[in-house]
């Protein structure tokens, strides 16, 4: 809701890499959106179309994920990526410590961080059970392997827009 009481809405519309079916580009580099097989290398390499979507259901998941998780959980557990509040050095210490955790696979890793946020969420059991869907279909699966659980997402946000 706004100030004068009128319903807002926001529209998610583009990720950064967006490509046409034929054509190949350099992905953008937002990290910690990124998924893993981007990495944090300087170049990454020219994508197509299948890469490039299957990328954007990585970071279209993290988005979801902080959408529907309470921001405390997300702190707590070092997985709240959104930079309003981090300085310049603060911001690129996260975005290190999450690509060395991902390099070593250790339990500061995303994936870890992300399950830790959704456990310690003071969401419903529907909600807890559409975002662990979220994670097993959209983040921990590698690159051609990720698809969105929408029939769950669109019961789930109609189930909160009743209340």
């Amino acid at each position: 809701m706004n100030q004068q009481g009128e319903e807002e809405t926001c529209q998610l519309i583009d990720f950064g890499s967006c490509v046409i079916k034929e054509q190949k580009r350099y992905p953008t580099s937002s990290p910690p959106w990124n998924p893993p097989e981007l990495g944090r290398t300087a170049t990454p390499p020219l994508a197509d179309f299948e890469f490039t979507s299957q990328a954007d259901l990585f970071s279209l998941a993290l988005v979801l994920i902080h959408i529907l998780v309470p921001s405390e959980p997300l702190r707590s557990s070092k997985a709240f990526f959104l930079r309003t509040y981090a300085t310049d050095q603060e911001w690129e210490q996260t975005c290190l410590d999450l690509d060395q955790a991902q390099q070593q696979g250790s339990s500061s890793s995303l994936e870890f961080r992300l399950v830790q946020a959704i456990q310690n969420a003071n969401v419903s059991h529907e909600e807890k059970t559409v975002l662990c869907n979220i994670m097993n279909s959209a983040i921990l699966p590698p690159n051609g392997s990720r698809w969105m659980p929408w029939q769950e997402i669109f019961h789930l946000k109609n189930d909160m827009s009743s209340e």
